[in-house]
Order: C-alpha cells, then sequence, then structure tokens
C-alpha cells in the first residue's frame, strides 16, 4: 500500500518496478478510483474517496475479497 500512484500514464510500469514481487498495489491520494491490471499478475487498485469525491462523480471505496492467498474478488462501490 502507498498513498501516491503517481501519473497514470507509465503506473503499471512505475508500480512493477517499485513493487515487484507484489500482486496487489493499493494506491491512494487522488481520489479517483481505480481497479485494473498492471503488469502480468499485478493489479492496481485504488479505492477512490468516500469522503471526498473531488472532481469524480460519485464518492466511493474499494472492496478486495481475498481468500487463500488468491484474489476472488474486486470492485469499486459508489456511494449515494
Amino acid at each position: 500500500m502507498v498513498h501516491d500512484g503517481g501519473p497514470r500514464v507509465g503506473r503499471a510500469a512505475r508500480c512493477a518496478r517499485r513493487f515487484p514481487d507484489a500482486h496487489v498495489v493499493v494506491f491512494g491520494h487522488s481520489h479517483i478510483p481505480v481497479n485494473e491490471p498492471g503488469v502480468p499478475g499485478q493489479l492496481l487498485f485504488n479505492p477512490g474517496s468516500p469522503t471526498q469525491r473531488r472532481s469524480q462523480p460519485v464518492r466511493t471505496f474499494g472492496r478486495l475479497l481475498l481468500e487463500s492467498g488468491e484474489i476472488r474478488r474486486r470492485e469499486i462501490v459508489p456511494l449515494g
């Protein structure tokens, strides 16, 4: 988990370099929800914000279900 995933352009490669052994990189700062694959075998996940939507249409939070070391479910949940 890291506060800032940096600019969208180049994020997947940057996260792979910074966290080469991570299967999931959870990041924030921008309040922009992200739920997408990075480099093969890595998930990039930003839950957004349940309190400050900033430029987003709705507030959000993220939910990850992990079971036996595997991601079983991943979702961005809109509020309101």
